[in-house]
């Protein structure tokens, strides 16, 4: 394999979990990497940063020598986009056309309408950004992302009627076990929003069953179980979403205190031992481990 799509590989696994410091500091010295692949690749691993501090880690990339960078920039910066200055601002336009021009070049698929919409939305082109969801399903009748992006956008606008009507259109329109998963999924944190737990759970259990390699379907259908009291039911899911991924931090947190609180101070202390090697000065993560230490020897167990 080339050296740096190696480097891209691992920094795209560095994304994926938790943005502790020791994970940012990694995915920003990629940011300077001689490979225009890893840089990419770096700044995809931002968006699970919050807006304002990937401005100040990635701005210079808006500049950078390779177009497909700039692009990349553009559309990772976009949400922070209000917090330009006026000199970042002209730089970021110049870029924001770039990426523009990479939608366009795809615009005979939903993707290329898809990336527009995320892009706008970012940006707060909330009109703009519904036309191109709709654009990507008309072309498209069976891209679930689209109707599930454009449904939370609705449900965000406070129009709830039209976004229960886009969520359940995608249910039907997926046409594979995982666009359905998906689907479903989105219909089920819809649901959970508006207090129809019942109906929630019931998707949330179809989400978990038609994605079983999908460790966030496998988290919270097993919060949603132990939620209503059924520890031993929501037990193996939060554990198979641990499995799925280890380094994910809410995972192992989620974990941890879900059995703290069922008394199964193993299991729990496993999961919080798991945590601090994450991220070994966290003080959050000290403070959970004690905690389990103290019930574990006051039970006895």
């Amino acid at each position: 394999a080339r050296p740096g799509l190696v480097r891209a590989t691992a920094v795209s696994v560095l994304g994926q979990m938790s943005p502790s410091q020791p994970t940012l500091q990694a995915i920003a010295a990629r940011l300077d990497d001689a490979d225009p692949m890893v840089r990419v690749e770096a700044l995809s691993a931002l968006e699970s940063v919050q807006p304002a501090q990937r401005l100040q880690i990635a701005a210079g990339l808006l500049a950078d020598r390779r177009r497909a960078v700039r692009a990349e920039a553009a559309r990772v910066l976009a949400s922070a986009a209000g917090s330009m200055t006026p000199d970042q601002r002209a730089v970021f336009d110049r870029a924001a056309a770039e990426f523009l021009e990479k939608m366009d070049a795809i615009a005979d698929r939903a993707a290329g309408h898809m990336g527009r919409a995320l892009f706008y939305a970012d940006l707060g082109r909330t009109t703009e950004a519904e036309a191109a969801y709709r654009k990507a399903f008309d072309i498209e009748p069976d891209h679930v992302p689209s109707r599930v992006n454009l449904a939370e956008m609705l449900y965000n606008q406070g129009n709830f009627a039209g976004a229960e009507e886009l969520f359940r259109a995608a249910v039907a329109a997926a046409d594979t076990g995982h666009s359905r998963g998906l689907a479903h999924d989105a219909l089920a944190r819809y649901l959970i929003r508006l207090k129809r737990y019942d109906e929630g759970l019931a998707e949330l259990a179809s989400a978990a069953e038609l994605l079983p390699d999908d460790p966030r379907a496998q988290y919270f259908y097993g919060v949603a179980l132990n939620s209503l009291n059924r520890f031993d039911e929501a037990l193996p899911y939060l554990q198979k979403a641990r499995d799925l991924a280890p380094n994910h931090a809410e995972y192992l947190v989620g974990l941890a205190t879900v059995c703290r609180d069922a008394g199964r101070f193993d299991e729990a202390m496993r999961a919080a031992e798991q945590l601090a090697r994450l991220d070994p000065g966290d003080p959050q993560t000290a403070q959970l481990l004690e905690q389990i230490r103290q019930l574990r020897d006051r039970s006895g167990r």
